[in-house]
Order: C-alpha cells, then structure tokens, then sequence
C-alpha cells in the first residue's frame, strides 16, 4: 500500500518524506517505497548545523537493497520470458492468424491467467482465455462478473498506456481484477491489423517475488535511486 501512496504523491509532482526511521528494517521499508527523503535516529542525531556527508548506514541500507533486487532475479527472468513470448504474440496477432492458436503458447506459461482483445475504445471482442495452469479459483460470488465480452475497459490505466506508447508493452503494478476477485498484473500492448488498431492484454498471478521485480520490468518504471537522509534540528 504505502508504494502505491507515495506514486500518488509523486504524480501530483510532490516529494515525499518518511520520518521517524529508527531501525533497518524501517529504512529498508522507505527504499522499498520509493520516497525522496528520510529521517530519523537511524540515521544521526537532531543537531543544528547541515551536514554533507551521507550517512555511514545509507550505504549498507543500499547494499541490502540491491541485494534484495538480485535476490529476486528469478522472477524478474520469469516476467522476462512471459514478455518475449507475449511480444512473439503480438506480431502473430498483427498478421491475423487464429487468435485461439495465437495465444497457445502464452496461456501455457506459469503465472498467466487469461488474455484477451480490446478494440481502440476499450470494447473487449469476444471472451477471454483463461490459462490450463492457473492455480488460483475464481471467486463464486463473482461468477455473474465472469464474462467480460462486450465490456468496456477504457478507464484501465493499461488500455490509456498502451494507447499512449504505440506498439510497447506497458505492465501495471498489482491491481484488483474482476474476474479473480484478487490481485492481478497486466502486460497490455497495441497492434494494427487492415489499418484498425487493437489492444491485446494478458492477466498475470502476482506471486510475492513477482510483485517486488515489476518495476524493475517495466518500461515505465523510475531507476531506482536512494533517498535522501535528513538530519533536522528539532526542538524537543
């Protein structure tokens, strides 16, 4: 939750400051969260003066961090293989062939859920396919929702990005889907076939591990940087 409020925050151009950090853990928390500046007495103690010099446990927090980020290769590789297989559909998708066969090999990968077709409003054409391996059920107080053709996903920030960046595939972070009733992550990208622009998504489980690579996938996502640690003079 709280990297999703600071992305907010970020999109209404304001910098973001965490306070209060006085343990590792609560450091390694802020740099999982993305904020501009911390404090806290982790980092030093209030005094009056500026000091220019980082902070000794800022490098270890860093070291820990991108440790983390290593850590959690394998998923970065696995969303990799699902984005080469997803670009290969794309173009076979372009030249107009079966859709059903077109997505075989996608919906055969670990961690897919279904795929389907939006037209450039936003209107999916026909039902999704859900993936054989899929090992999460669907909700049944959610069945009524179940069949999305016809339905209209204009509002989506995957559909508004993928309109927006023509021909690159644009990954969300983890949002809550309809036909799960949980938590899903979807690669969205467009393609033009007879001169008609279409928009083809693919649902993906969110493990753990999957969630904390996302951005490090994603096109649009920022290079990670540390934040800044403050110490401020406080009156006590």
């Amino acid at each position: 939750m709280l990297p999703h409020l600071v992305a907010l925050l970020h999109e209404i151009w304001a910098l973001v400051v965490m306070e209060d950090i006085e343990t590792e853990d609560e450091g390694m928390i802020a740099l999982a969260s993305n904020v501009d500046l911390i404090q806290g007495f982790l980092f030093g103690m209030p005094r009056p003066d500026v000091v220019a010099e980082t902070p000794p446990i800022m490098s270890s927090l860093c070291a820990q961090f991108s440790d983390t980020v290593h850590t959690n290769a394998p998923a970065l590789n696995i969303m990799q293989s699902v984005g080469s297989t997803f670009s290969a559909t794309i173009h076979v998708l372009s030249q107009g062939v079966d859709r059903t066969l077109d997505c075989a090999q996608l919906m055969n990968m670990d961690r897919v859920l279904r795929c389907y077709l939006l037209d450039d409003k936003g209107t999916q054409i026909g039902p999704h396919y859900d993936s054989l391996l899929r090992t999460t059920k669907n909700d049944d107080r959610f069945a009524p929702l179940s069949d999305a053709a016809g339905g209209n996903w204009c509002r989506r920030p995957y559909f508004r990005r993928a309109l927006e960046n023509p021909g690159h595939t644009q990954t969300t972070r983890p949002y809550f889907s309809i036909p799960d009733a949980g938590i899903c992550v979807t690669m969205a990208c467009t393609f033009d076939f007879h001169g008609t622009t279409f928009v083809f998504c693919c649902d993906l489980e969110p493990r753990d591990d999957h969630c904390a690579c996302i951005d490090a996938y994603s096109v649009n996502s920022d290079a990670i940087r540390p934040p800044i640690a403050l110490r401020r003079f406080e009156m006590r």
